[in-house]
């Protein structure tokens, strides 16, 4: 679903390999959405996410207006569309699947983020 849309988007950049998209703590006042190419997501130097075509990032600062929790760099080349807020207020009123799949992306990086941190907490008694 997000592949039809992100390629719909006006706005559409070029990141070279290596290249810095966000850093934590940044406002943000764009998502992105993967169109080509691949993007890792890190915090501290570990990796979280390596995210590919068709997935999205950065959602979060445009849903609580809150700064970046985590950076963003290209693993690859990459062609990435940004979505300011106007256009995914508009992407999630009027189109309930939009919405359901950004809160499906957000409910499997809490997930994640919980097994990791279980993977890592020493066992009490």
């Amino acid at each position: 679903m997000f592949r039809k849309v992100l390629e719909q988007q006006p706005s559409v950049i070029t990141v070279s390999a290596g290249a810095t998209i966000f850093r934590k703590g940044d406002r943000g006042e764009v998502m992105f959405g993967v169109i080509s190419g691949e993007v890792d997501i890190f915090i501290d130097n570990v990796i979280l996410e390596i995210v590919g075509p068709g997935g999205v990032f950065g959602e979060m600062a445009l849903i609580d207006d809150e700064v970046r929790s985590a950076s963003a760099s290209a693993r690859t080349d990459c062609r990435l569309a940004q979505i300011d807020v106007a256009t995914f207020e508009l992407l999630a009123t009027g189109s309930p699947g939009f919405a359901r799949q950004i809160m499906k992306v957000m409910a499997r990086r809490l997930r994640h983020m919980n097994s990791m941190a279980m993977e890592t907490s020493s066992p009490t008694v």
